[in-house]
């Protein structure tokens, strides 16, 4: 989220939505987030893909500008419209390392920029819920992801993070989410900070 907040995207295609859990959260974040009017008018194209049609629920059509059902590499292959933002949240461990790098690579004419999160050390999964879609095909590391652009890994202890685009656009993100942090830092201590420069 503080990736999509600092992007500020207005159109993202989220792949493999499974609950719809991000595309709720960037309504929230993108379009009610520190704003006090228009609640539920939504100005950002927000489209969605699921490869598994049980999944979907009437919260993804409330949620989800367009809602694609099928394969994630014929539906992108299809579209027309370009996004800002393409999210590919714990979807490319359930492709194979050919499968994922040649996605990557047509996600990449199709977004000005990937979100990746996969995890560090996928566990042994195979089909649930009656979703063969579900088992884990491959690990990825932050150098195997480099190969397809300028990136950004973000910190975490579970899960490989990494933006993918332009030089341009990982370094204005770099930039945006080291500013957020001093933010972050300074709040809790600005208090102390302005009684001592009053002491002087």
């Amino acid at each position: 989220i503080s990736v999509v907040m600092a992007l500020q995207p207005r159109s993202v295609l989220d792949i493999g939505v499974g609950f719809g859990k991000y595309g709720v959260l960037l309504r929230e974040y993108l379009e009610v987030w520190g704003k006090t009017s228009g609640y539920g008018k939504f100005s950002v194209r927000l489209d969605g893909i699921e490869v598994f049609p049980e999944y979907v629920t009437p919260l993804h059509k409330f949620i989800y500008s367009h809602l694609y059902t099928g394969d994630a590499r014929k539906v992108v292959a299809r579209l027309k419209e370009r996004d800002d933002l393409a999210l590919f949240i714990d979807v490319l461990e359930h492709f194979t390392l050919r499968e994922g790098e040649d996605f990557l690579r047509m996600l990449l004419t199709k977004a000005d920029g990937v979100l990746v999160s996969t995890p560090k050390y996928p566990g042994d999964q195979h089909a649930a819920f009656g979703n063969i879609h579900e088992t884990h095909r491959s690990r990825w590391t932050a150098e195997m992801l480099s190969r397809f652009g300028a990136t950004l890994v973000l910190p975490d202890r579970e899960s490989l993070i990494v933006y993918i685009g332009t030089p341009a656009a990982v370094g204005g993100l770099r930039r945006a989410l080291t500013r957020e942090r001093l933010r972050r830092f300074a709040l809790p201590i600005l208090p102390l900070l302005r009684r001592i420069i009053r002491r002087r």
